[in-house]
């Protein structure tokens, strides 16, 4: 299966707290909202003016949040696509953002050096944290949302990258990590917040204690750098998504690799578990997002962003197209007599889509 030449490659995905939904936000400066069941793409949200480089859900799902290298902030409803508030302050490109677990705030890390903690009913700016000028790659709130941890870069070769956590009260750093690991640009709290995660540009995925500021754990057997990393809902498994072209389950306790999920051809960016971790979805460079099962590592759907805000879906257990939007035919070939479903895109978008 190939796809060539379509829509931008997919930066951040995450489900709805239902699990019935899921969001993916792409280099095309949109996010799209897609049913978990059917592969149907349902909305398109497209107001950003550059990469959108972040997105996810409230806590009640009726909400999403999305940050752009267009240094703004955006706030959505879920279920209109209606953009809700522009939260605009930041200096540089976001990287990262994400709610509080009451859904009330909003925190954002950005290439400014800065944290910026939003609030979501009048989208003023409410704190701002500065990180001693360096890049804030990543950022997440514990699951009380007493504290926030931040993932930094040096602009230099010189200046250490670094872990941050900070008190959400008194504004300061309770710990401070200096690391030695390439850019770290993904973070991850526990869900019982006694630890987090951390992912690199070197390949590296850490589990540290949220207390002492101890690396606990080292999960090593990617090829290639980790992009996005995140704990399953009862924090005994941790997802990692790398540019060697897949992802993998890994045991907390242990650090041993459970599965590996393999089917991207080229750099996966994103990953997020369902809220009962049986299903987990993935973006890619190769421009797909993909549906997996946890337990068995299939790939289970694929989702593609296609030209002109066209979208398709297709099953990767039946063999057959779930979702094509009405000029998806101009984009995207099927092709007879192979076992399984070859889908790629027309050097010449003309010729007729014919499903068999």
């Amino acid at each position: 299966m190939s796809i060539y030449k379509h829509g931008g490659l997919i930066r951040a995905c995450a489900f709805n707290p239902s699990g019935t939904r899921f969001i993916a936000a792409s280099n095309d400066q949109s996010i799209k909202l897609w049913e978990t069941e059917s592969g149907r793409c349902i909305l398109t949200l497209a107001k950003h003016k550059s990469v959108v480089s972040a997105c996810t859900f409230n806590p009640e799902g009726t909400q999403i949040v999305s940050a752009s290298d267009d240094q703004t902030l955006k706030l959505w409803d879920a279920f209109s696509g209606k953009c809700l508030q522009t939260l605009s302050g930041h200096k540089s490109i976001i990287n990262d953002c994400t709610f509080s677990p009451d859904g009330t705030k909003v925190v954002s890390a950005s290439s400014d050096g800065t944290l910026r903690l939003w609030d979501t009913l009048t989208g003023k700016c409410i704190i701002i944290l500065k990180d001693n000028f360096n890049s804030v790659n990543a950022c997440a709130f514990s699951t009380d949302g007493k504290k926030i941890l931040s993932a930094s870069s040096g602009h230099h070769s010189s200046e250490k990258n670094s872990l941050k956590i900070w008190d959400t009260k008194t504004r300061k750093i309770i710990i401070a990590i200096p690391e030695d690991s390439r850019d770290i640009v993904s973070c991850a709290f526990s869900p019982d917040g006694n630890s987090f995660l951390s992912a690199s540009l070197d390949g590296k995925l850490k589990l540290w204690d949220s207390e002492s500021g101890k690396c606990l754990q080292t999960y090593e057997e990617h090829t290639g750098a980790i992009w996005d990393c995140a704990f399953n809902p009862d924090g005994t498994k941790i997802l990692s998504a790398s540019s060697d072209n897949s992802l993998k389950l890994w045991d907390v306790a242990t650090g041993k690799s459970l599965l590996t999920f393999s089917g991207h051809t080229s750099s996966v960016f994103a990953c997020s578990f369902n809220a009962d971790g049986s299903r987990i979805i993935s973006g890619s460079s190769d421009k797909t997002i993909k549906l997996w099962d946890t337990q068995t590592g299939q790939c289970l759907k694929t989702m593609v962003n296609l030209p002109n805000n066209e979208t398709a879906s297709w099953s990767e257990r039946e063999l057959k197209l779930l979702w094509a939007s009405k000029e998806a035919w101009r984009w995207i070939g099927l092709a007879d007599g192979c076992r399984r479903l070859p889908i790629e895109l027309l050097d010449d978008p003309s010729s007729p889509f014919v499903i068999n």
